[in-house]
């Protein structure tokens, strides 16, 4: 609520004349979507004034997409980037307000431009009638090509003089520097993670290529099995030169390794030397080993440009001190100092002054080191000994606990949190070792079923089996919540061997029972619940595998489920279910990964035409996502059924909302052939609210928009299979 009345306030600040004023309090939105909706529109509206050409838009995009934040002169000088002008030189306009521009829907903090909530954000990144605002995933490709672009100009040149570095500085050259040399891989490495590409676009290759060519370090190779050798001959390496302990959220380029050694090894480098770089202590006046190792001379030019910002400004700048530093202070904000070591964590941070910046810097220089050989913690150090103590407890408990199996191990010390340490490390043989030897360890406070719960999510499969019963577990009929809360971890850990084994353990669906129990009912209505929850779990989650290895469970045994009985009503209600389609369009991966799910088990065909008809109705009732709408027409959903006389179609369901998405969904719908006067018993639809409501949203009445669609049907003679097929296109992009 008092997000809206601050939009709406806001949104009211930006008019100029008492005449907008009135026109805009006239007609007040009636929810978020509708406040944002308008600004939207006015956004529009002003990109136009401003002559702006559109990039309103672009910048919304890289705002809603970037893993950092960027000022507004940062942004400026993103958006004058020219692809292809080597040679350009920025003429630093009179920075524009961003306020001004995009309206109530940023602001800026701490310098740099963010939404002012997250539902801002998934507005403009949502769809709307098959369209999106903004596509988050090519904003991330388009401001990646932008920052390698800006590195690639002849102002970024390594061979430039000292007096061209401080002219280039005096003259605004720099301003986005910072940004795009610290933001142009983690965009690159975003990019691959939320396309999951193994060929990657030529622009993109050709970008970083340029990049390497231009700014490549002199003896650096782009031979793989040159710079292996390198690396072992330099630091007694195993000849692997990719590091096994190397985040899994940080090698999503490695699929990029067989077909483009020549971008794979450049990127893999880079992420090394960030690595290495990131928190060691660096003397920034010495050439030190992480300096060396930097594959590009971007670091380098970092040094210079830095020294030359110190000589051009005062210890404590301020605008009019000096002509200087009021030129430098308007080009790079009133804190343009920051931390001189390379790739420090908190790049982004400024100081206001020479002392500010140097107490920052001496928390890089730590002390006390780790005494084990090869740890980077001999280089980074610790702030106290506590601090040591734990990472030596915790990083190297391992090594310790060879040697204590070695002279002898008590009882006492096998404990759930060193076995769980064992687990999330990987340590297989010593943990298979323990357990041979203390096997009540197991049976101690429950440490069975947290280690399970471990395992499930960190370990492989076989470290999961030796913890459960010794007795094997035969293929489950029905789906236990406790094997479900193991699903859920290996799902959450994104482990693909525990999921692949759990799944093997539980028939794809259930089996009638013919138990004499007489709780029969309630063991079929819990399964029905565990396995809706998977189905929700995944859709939830980023982890594209994790759906294919579900799917390929269920398309192994989908011919066995029967045509009709328990069991196939149980599956039609879980594929179908409204907290499914709910959590689905909750994500921006979510209708993707349902409709990745509804394909691969062939829904109409498995479950039937009344499962594709009641869960038509439900996705117009919840969530309105047209894509799924469309794919379960083209799945042969009847689009004015209803199971009942009293029962409402899909656009009843539809018109009960007064959303955006859900009005949108009424349009779709009506294109589509709904039947605008099918009526529910004592009510018709035109007295529904969202119908009341939709001139909100489309700027036509109830009785216009079923005039409009019935006008574009009969002219186009076409039934919306391209339209079903262009929007359900869109999510599988």
């Amino acid at each position: 609520m008092f997000l809206y009345v601050r939009l709406m306030m806001e949104m009211v600040a930006h008019l100029v004349d008492w005449s907008e004023i009135e026109k805009e309090l006239q007609v007040l939105p009636e929810s978020l979507d509708a406040a944002y909706h308008r600004i939207m529109v006015r956004i529009g509206e002003r990109d136009k004034v401003m002559g702006m050409a559109g990039q309103a838009g672009r910048l919304l995009g890289w705002i809603a997409c970037t893993p950092h934040l960027i000022t507004p002169r940062e942004a400026q000088q993103a958006l004058r980037v020219r692809p292809g002008d080597q040679k350009q030189v920025f003429e630093v306009p009179k920075e524009y307000d961003v306020i001004d521009l995009l309206g109530p829907i940023v602001e800026v903090v701490d310098g740099g431009i963010r939404f002012v909530h997250f539902t801002a954000k998934e507005y403009i990144s949502s769809p709307h009638l098959g369209k999106q605002l903004t596509d988050t995933t090519q904003a991330t490709l388009d401001l990646a090509l932008q920052c390698i672009e800006y590195l690639c100009q002849d102002h970024h040149d390594p061979s430039i003089s000292t007096p061209e570095c401080s002219h280039n500085l005096a003259t605004g050259q720099y301003i986005l520097h910072v940004f795009a040399s610290h933001a142009w891989f983690d965009l690159v490495c975003q990019y691959f993670r939320l396309t999951e590409e193994k060929d990657p676009p030529k622009t993109l290759v050709n970008s970083i290529t340029k990049l390497f060519k231009t700014r490549k370090v002199p003896g650096f190779s782009t031979s793989l099995e040159d710079d292996t050798r390198r690396e072992n001959e330099n630091e007694g390496g195993d000849g692997n030169f990719e590091d096994k302990n190397m985040p899994q959220e940080k090698v999503e380029f490695r699929p990029l390794k067989p077909g483009s050694p020549m971008l794979y090894q450049p990127r893999l480098r880079v992420f090394k030397f960030r690595k290495s770089s990131s928190t060691p202590a660096v003397n920034t006046d010495q050439d030190s080993h992480e300096y060396r190792s930097d594959a590009l001379s971007i670091s380098s030019l970092s040094q210079r440009i830095w020294k030359a910002l110190e000589v051009a400004l005062c210890s404590s700048p301020t605008p009019g001190c000096h002509e200087a530093c009021t030129t430098i202070l308007t080009f790079y904000g009133p804190r343009p100092f920051r931390c001189r070591v390379i790739q420090c964590n908190r790049w982004q941070d400024r100081f206001l002054n020479v002392n500010a910046r140097q107490t920052h810097e001496k928390t890089h220089d730590k002390p006390l080191k780790c005494d084990v050989p090869g740890c980077e913690y001999g280089l980074i150090g610790f702030l106290s000994e506590k601090m040591r103590r734990d990472h030596i407890t915790r990083a190297h408990q391992s090594d310790s606990l060879k040697l204590s199996l070695e002279s002898g191990i008590s009882e006492d010390s096998v404990d759930y949190n060193l076995l769980s340490d064992l687990i999330r490390e990987n340590q297989e043989q010593l943990f298979h070792e323990l357990l041979s030897m203390f096997p009540n360890a197991l049976e101690i406070a429950g440490n069975r079923r947290k280690l399970q719960s471990d395992a499930a999510r960190y370990a492989s499969a076989t470290v999961f089996q030796e913890l459960d019963e010794a007795t094997p577990r035969p293929v489950m009929n029905l789906l236990s919540e406790s094997w479900m809360g193991f699903i859920i971890q290996s799902i959450n850990g994104k482990n693909k061997s525990t999921m692949q084994y759990f799944l093997s353990r539980v028939q794809s669906f259930p089996s009638d029972l013919t138990t004499q129990t007489g709780h029969e009912d309630n063991l079929m209505n819990e399964d029905a619940k565990s396995r809706g929850t998977l189905v929700i779990e995944l859709v939830s989650s980023d982890w594209q595998e994790g759906v294919e290895i579900y799917t390929g469970w269920l398309r192994g045994c989908s011919h066995l489920l029967p045509e009709k009985g328990p069991r196939h009503t149980s599956a039609k209600h879980i594929f179908s279910a409204t907290r499914l389609i709910r959590a689905a369009t909750r994500q921006t991966w979510g209708c993707k990964h349902l409709l990745d799910i509804w394909s691969g088990i062939d829904g109409s065909s498995t479950l039937g035409k009344d499962w594709a008809n009641m869960a038509l109705r439900n996705v117009a009732q919840t969530g309105h996502s047209i894509p799924l709408a469309a794919y379960l027409l083209e799945q042969g959903a009847n689009i004015n059924d209803r199971h009942s006389t009293d029962a409402r179609t899909a656009l009843q369901c539809a018109a009960e909302s007064t959303e955006l998405a859900a009005a949108e969904m009424m349009q779709f719908l009506l294109l589509h052939g709904a039947d605008p006067e099918v009526n529910r018993i004592g009510t018709d639809i035109r007295e529904q609210k969202g119908a009341m409501n939709i001139h909100n949203w489309l700027s036509l009445t109830w009785d216009e928009l079923v005039e409009k669609t019935k006008k574009t049907r009969a002219n186009k003679k076409r039934d919306g299979s391209i339209i079903s097929e262009g929007t359900r296109r869109k999510v599988s992009e």
